[in-house]
């Protein structure tokens, strides 16, 4: 009886101290904040290059955009860019640089004026970082002919006319230079009037050309014979 009496005793006790912890737990549970995990979102974005970035990385250049895709963004960090406005995009180490045809360029490539396509990433502070970044004015140049119009023998360039452009082609040590009946030619050897075939990097928008092999030559003129009557 005595054992009975003093249970009874303890129970209030025991519910009270159950129900205070379901409150402690209601009310640590209800404060405690669990933070989402950011997950980073891609964004294809073309434009034109506005401003240069730096000559080392990682560095910064800005874009004005012309078209995005997706064209909208859910759950995006920050403003969403908006077409027409200039977008500074990240440019990483681990960044790719690739001309038109897919090869890979140098940063010092990139040129203001020139259309890109960038392929970026979100970051949690609302900015992007490109992955990729192809520069739609360069591409690749194969034997076309032409005529040497002009020299500059001091930066090692020749204006080289076609018939529906006119380029500026640069050479530099790199370059494989050929004049027919020459052994070992030299830029010396290049003369006004001259045909030639390049080969080399174009970029199309200023119609220039880095070139990596030069064969010139100076056209053969026909003298026709006249015959004389007495």
């Amino acid at each position: 009886m005595i054992a009975a009496m003093s249970l009874l005793s303890f129970s209030p006790a025991l519910a009270n101290e159950g129900n205070d912890n379901h409150e402690n737990s209601t009310s640590t549970f209800a404060t405690s904040t669990i933070k989402a995990k950011f997950v980073r979102r891609s964004l294809t974005i073309k434009g034109t290059v506005v401003t240069l970035p730096g000559s080392s990385l990682p560095t910064t250049m800005v874009v004005k955009v012309s078209s995005l895709f997706p064209a909208k963004a859910k759950k995006w960090a920050g403003s969403y860019p908006v077409i027409g406005n200039g977008l500074t995009v990240n440019i990483a180490s681990t960044t790719r640089i690739i001309r038109l045809y897919g090869a890979k360029a140098g940063l010092s490539e990139l040129q203001a004026g020139d259309e890109v396509r960038i392929i970026a990433k979100t970051n949690e502070d609302g900015t992007v970082t490109a992955q990729v970044v192809r520069d739609n004015s360069i591409n690749w140049l194969v034997w076309n002919r032409g005529t040497i119009e002009s020299i500059d023998s001091t930066n090692k360039t020749f204006t080289f006319k076609q018939s529906k452009r006119v380029l500026t082609v640069k050479i530099t040590d790199a370059t494989k230079l050929a004049v027919r009946g020459i052994t070992t030619s030299t830029f010396a050897d290049l003369k006004v009037g001259q045909k030639a075939d390049i080969k080399g990097v174009i970029n199309t928008r200023l119609n220039t050309v880095d070139a990596s092999r030069v064969t010139a030559w100076t056209p053969v003129v026909k003298v026709h014979a006249t015959s004389t009557i007495h």
